[in-house]
């Protein structure tokens, strides 16, 4: 499974630079993701996840940008950067920080014109982008704990990947919200501005 995670996480990085020469809307459509869009998100992360372990949950609040390049009618990948910085206190006991780096790449499937085409169907809410988007790369964690009259710090790095559902608002023609809710790079709720540009 980690090999699959790194093959994939490689493929999409060595590739990204050739859909990023492609930058001209491709008529494919009245949808509201089209092949050629350049999809830039900057939201607020809420629930973080990998605190201390794998899996691991906690409370605060990260931030994540991600930029995307539509190649395909209904796929777009790009990389993504995000920080987070959560601090615990333990009733006066003991106090912990946790500060996470993460950086890798995003692909989303956009459900609409995907459903479009492989069902021949003509469904296409306006303003609504409905997507899959798959997470993979790498998390850079720094821990500090402080029990009593004792400092401990580490660090470590792993591997992150996550799938979200998410859901794009588009009310003007190049500015919107968006919300993804699942096992993200840093939280389990993300919410945000999105851009077309």
């Amino acid at each position: 499974m980690k090999n699959l995670i790194i093959l994939t996480f490689l493929c999409t990085i060595l590739s990204t630079p050739l859909f990023a020469q492609n930058t001209v809307r491709v008529e494919t459509g009245d949808f509201t993701y089209n092949q050629g869009d350049n999809i830039l998100n900057l939201g607020l992360g809420l629930g973080a996840t990998g605190g201390w372990g794998y899996g691991s949950l906690g409370f605060g609040v990260s931030l994540l940008g991600s930029y995307e390049f539509g190649f395909h009618r209904y796929i777009s990948v790009g990389p993504y950067v995000g920080f987070a910085n959560y601090n615990y206190d333990y009733f006066g006991y003991s106090n912990s920080s946790v500060t996470s780096l993460a950086i890798g790449a995003k692909g989303s499937l956009h459900v609409i014109p995907f459903i479009a085409e492989v069902f021949d169907a003509s469904w296409n809410p306006e303003k609504v982008d409905l997507y899959v988007a798959v997470y993979t790369g790498v998390r850079i964690r720094n821990n500090r704990y402080d029990v009593g009259n004792s400092d401990f710090n580490d660090s470590d790095v792993d591997l992150s990947f996550g799938t979200v559902p998410g859901i794009r608002y588009m009310p003007k023609e190049n500015i919107g919200i968006f919300g993804e809710l699942g096992y993200g790079p840093l939280s389990v709720f993300t919410v945000g501005v999105t851009f077309e540009l």
